[in-house]
């Protein structure tokens, strides 16, 4: 009974020492897990592939990996460096200079007398391209110019009559060809009585008669408002002096009458930057 035993002890033995022999070669061909990362998914979550989206602009691509979003145009620059200087803001633009209008009532003319003079005919050429100062070498006011401008054996007219007192008379319209410069030149071009507006103004052309304020207020409003409707530059407004030929026939308006304050005067009305007109 005793050898039975001690038998099936041994028997046991063996078998329990190749089960263990087993079980330490089975674990021992199993690689040891690797720690878990930060950066690694769960185990449990499947893998994200990439993704290309092309969207419908031919020069926009986006382009999502795995746990990154990237938006980038195709032409755009690349990002200068951190350490890279900045370049000075563009300046703001500049607003565009609003132009200068003239006030209307700073161009009203007194009321206008007409007393027609038939000394006129009419323009072979229609533009009007100039004015033309003169004085009346008289010491008559305007109307009395203006009759004696009526007067048929006189042979002479002007368009405007600029009485001492700023009063206004018009003897020739401005359509008509008024004869006030005689033979004359100006700017290289003859005849400036086709071309030309004439502007008497009433002084006895001495040089001692002073132009009062009021003559000369009307003046410059008058040749302001012609300057504007016809379009005439301020260089174009002259004197009867610097057209007549022969040179020095005629010295009107006198040397005391201030010609550039007119056309100052004139330019400030129009709030034009056409200066200057040349004497």
């Amino acid at each position: 009974m005793r050898k039975w035993t001690w038998l099936m002890l041994a028997v046991m033995a063996v078998v329990m020492t190749a089960c263990a022999s087993r079980v330490a070669q089975f674990h021992g061909d199993r690689p040891e897990p690797a720690p878990p990362s930060r950066l690694a998914p769960p185990s449990d979550v499947p893998p994200t592939p990439s993704v290309a989206v092309h969207a419908t602009s031919p020069e926009i691509c986006f382009v999502v990996p795995p746990g990154q979003v990237s938006l980038a145009r195709a032409d755009s620059p690349a990002a200068p460096p951190p350490n890279a200087p900045r370049r000075p803001a563009a300046p703001p633009p500049r607003r565009p200079t609003p132009a200068i209008r003239p006030k209307p009532q700073a161009l009203r003319l007194p009321a206008i007398a007409e007393l027609l003079s038939p000394n006129c005919n009419e323009r072979s050429r229609r533009a009007i391209t100039a004015i033309v100062l003169h004085h009346t070498a008289s010491p008559d006011d305007a109307l009395g110019i203006a009759r004696y401008f009526f007067n048929p054996e006189s042979r002479v007219s002007s368009h405007y009559i600029v009485g001492r007192n700023g009063s206004l008379v018009r003897c020739v319209p401005d359509f008509k060809r008024a004869w006030h410069a005689g033979p004359s030149i100006f700017r290289g071009v003859p005849d400036v009585n086709e071309y030309s507006i004439g502007i008497e103004i009433c002084n006895r052309g001495d040089g001692a008669e002073v132009y009062p304020p009021n003559q000369v207020a009307t003046v410059c409003k008058l040749v302001a408002n012609l300057a504007k409707q016809y379009g005439i530059p301020l260089a174009h407004v002259t004197r009867h002096r610097d057209v007549a030929v022969p040179k020095g026939i005629k010295v009107d308006p006198s040397n005391n009458f201030d010609f550039l304050r007119v056309i100052r005067t004139t330019q400030s009305l129009l709030g034009r930057r056409d200066l200057m007109a040349t004497r």
